[in-house]
């Protein structure tokens, strides 16, 4: 028998994956064109069951992919730094990885269909920009919330020097147009072989991610004194780094920038009182998939043929969520101490 805790967590689990699995299922038979397997005024049947299984599926999956990583990211990053409100976003990876993979786009067109070479770019971009701040703190004995600091002046500074690489493209619509994909964040060119190539290495960082899980509750919970309870912090933040790097990579390489996902969902996830970091690196990941994937399904069906990407819905709904979650931290106190 479960426990009551059990059950709910159990209940929740359950439930978002029924959530995503709508959902999935009805970003696959709904588009622009109509429903999968229906004639339509465009194609007949058989041909919009080809564009579901060509274009559609292969996108509603990579979108769940990427929604999974950067919400797992987030938890590892909100872990690590014993902060609900870090994030890859906040502290300027996502930014670096951006950056390098547009700096590649532009500088070096002819090298980005190379396999693995944007996920390699993302990824060093990752690794050096968290490796300059944790320096940085650590020559200043700053703590986390300076670190958070950092973070935000580093995210302008990258975000900067991507705008300068765009402005040194303005003529050259073709590059202006595959580094502006990156820029916004979206799965609007997702193939199956899109997925092929990110599958590997989503699964690596997953599988770092949730190797420290332990380690990462007992950080939680004890802070400097976990490491009289066996654990290596050393390690640990080597590998969440490397974790996190591997997965916001990945992400970049294929999908750009989806601002957000990685810091509203675990911490909704801890609202709803999971803590513990294997439940909440779980319902992350489905819950992350699923805001993903109805991100792209409004950006297909707002205004249709013309399609807006996935980031700019996610970027919305995380300014909407936290400007929510601020007056009912205000308005709520307030009122329930008055009651």
């Amino acid at each position: 028998m479960l426990d009551k805790s059990a059950y709910r967590s159990y209940r929740h689990f359950v439930g978002f994956l029924v959530l995503w699995f709508a959902c999935s299922l009805l970003a696959v038979a709904k588009g622009p064109l109509g429903w999968c397997g229906a004639s339509s005024s465009v194609l007949p049947p058989v041909e919009m069951w080809e564009v579901c299984m060509a274009i559609r599926l292969p996108r509603v999956l990579l979108a769940s992919l990427c929604g999974a990583a950067l919400a797992v990211a987030g938890c590892v990053m909100q872990g690590l730094l014993r902060n609900d409100l870090a994030s890859p976003a906040v502290l300027g990876l996502g930014g670096a990885a951006n950056l390098m993979c547009v700096a590649l786009v532009v500088g070096a067109p002819s090298y980005v269909e190379l396999s693995g070479v944007l996920q390699l770019a993302g990824f060093l971009g990752c690794a050096l920009a968290f490796a300059l701040l944790w320096g940085i703190a650590r020559i200043c004995g700053s703590d986390v919330h300076h670190l958070l600091l950092l973070g935000v002046a580093c995210a302008a500074i990258w975000g900067a020097l991507t705008m300068l690489l765009l402005a040194s493209v303005l003529e050259q619509h073709e590059l202006l147009a595959r580094a502006m994909h990156w820029m916004m964040g979206g799965f609007t060119a997702a193939t199956w072989l899109d997925i092929g190539g990110c599958l590997a290495p989503l699964l690596l960082g997953l599988g770092l991610a949730w190797q420290q899980a332990d380690a990462l509750d007992m950080w939680a919970m004890h802070g400097e004194t976990a490491q009289t309870m066996g654990v290596d912090l050393r390690y640990l933040s080597v590998s969440a780094v490397v974790a996190v790097a591997l997965l916001l990579a990945v992400c970049a390489a294929v999908a750009g920038q989806l601002p957000f996902v990685g810091l509203i969902v675990p911490h909704l996830m801890r609202l709803l009182g999971h803590r513990y970091h294997a439940d909440l690196m779980a319902f992350s990941a489905v819950l992350g998939a699923t805001l993903a994937v109805v991100a792209d399904l409004c950006g297909r069906m707002l205004r249709p043929p013309v399609e807006i990407e996935a980031g700019v819905f996610t970027s919305l709904l995380g300014g909407v969520f936290f400007l929510g979650l601020l007056i009912y931290s205000r308005v709520g106190k307030q009122y329930y101490a008055g009651r």
